[in-house]
């Protein structure tokens, strides 16, 4: 199993938190973002969304979404303890609060980074 991250975007750091916090150790590779690599190969092959973070698992297959990357490897690898709920409740509420910690915080956050900051500019992903 594999991680594709840029540990400097919110979704890999989210992912790498859940990691942190679970204690997992993962085979990661450090994609550049600034350069586009995500969008040449194999990564373009591989993720055809060209989004970071994913996950390779042996058998080959990509889960992409840095949620969807931590819900896999709880209910696969590391249930407890358990950060997505124990029951119907808990994983609502906590899915709630994931959707408003990315749609309150994490994306606006995102376009700030993106088009104020002058090292993104550079790359030539910002908007001035």
């Amino acid at each position: 199993m594999k991680l594709y991250n840029f540990s400097l975007a919110p979704n890999g750091l989210r992912v790498l938190a859940f990691l942190k916090e679970k204690k997992i150790k993962l085979n990661t590779h450090e994609v550049n973002v600034r350069d586009g690599e995500q969008f040449k190969e194999p990564f373009k092959s591989m993720n055809s969304f060209n989004c970071i973070p994913f996950l390779e698992l042996d058998d080959g297959t990509i889960i992409t979404e840095s949620v969807s990357i931590c819900r896999y490897l709880e209910e696969e690898y590391y249930p407890n303890p358990p950060l997505f709920g124990n029951s119907p409740k808990q994983r609502a509420q906590i899915d709630m609060w994931n959707r408003r910690l990315e749609l309150d915080c994490l994306t606006p956050l995102g376009h700030a980074l993106r088009n104020k900051i002058s090292f993104f500019c550079r790359s030539g992903f910002g908007w001035y």
